[in-house]
């Protein structure tokens, strides 16, 4: 669709660091989604990804865990925001195989940054209640569920005073 394609090539134009700029206005105004015109887009940001994460020592098993550089936060949170909207709008998303980046973003210290790459996959893996047929499932993207359920066994426990299904149901109540 010719939208979809001018807002890909708005965002693919711009430099990778101004990233965020074009993504910042982004909302979904298309029909149902189609996840293979997307593709272009996502391995955009898999190039961003890769420039920008791949080199920190922050995010990776290095020696030296601090970097000169900030973590490009906002544009980070931006590129996360867009694939969550694209995710939950887009049934054929099970092709997606960009995971590799959101085990590095899980490493940071920052919690906005953990929280959106926590509900970008979770985006990734929910099925549409329509299409649930009575029983809820996830969509069959073992890895990414692999990933999901070590994060939550390796939260801690009550005891520890991190009970995930506590702190969930208190984030709910506050919103």
């Amino acid at each position: 669709p010719h939208k979809i394609k001018a807002f890909i090539e708005k965002v693919i134009q711009c430099p990778l660091q101004d990233i965020a700029l074009p993504l910042s206005s982004f909302w979904w105004e298309y029909n149902k989604g189609n996840f293979h015109h997307w593709r272009p887009l996502l391995l955009h940001f898999d190039t961003y990804f890769k420039t920008y994460l791949l080199c920190r020592n922050d995010l990776t098993l290095s020696d030296n865990l601090e970097d000169d550089v900030p973590l490009p936060k906002h544009a980070i949170l931006q590129i996360l925001r867009v694939m969550q909207i694209i995710f939950e709008n887009c049934p054929n998303k099970s092709t997606f195989d960009g995971l590799e980046h959101f085990k590095l973003l899980l490493a940071s210290t920052d919690p906005e940054i953990i929280i959106a790459t926590l509900e970008t996959l979770f985006a990734l893996v929910k099925i549409n209640p329509s299409k649930l047929h009575g029983s809820s499932k996830m969509v069959a993207c073992g890895s990414v569920n692999s990933y999901l359920l070590s994060l939550a066994q390796g939260w801690g426990s009550k005891e520890e005073g991190l009970g995930l299904y506590s702190c969930v149901i208190a984030n709910e109540k506050a919103h």
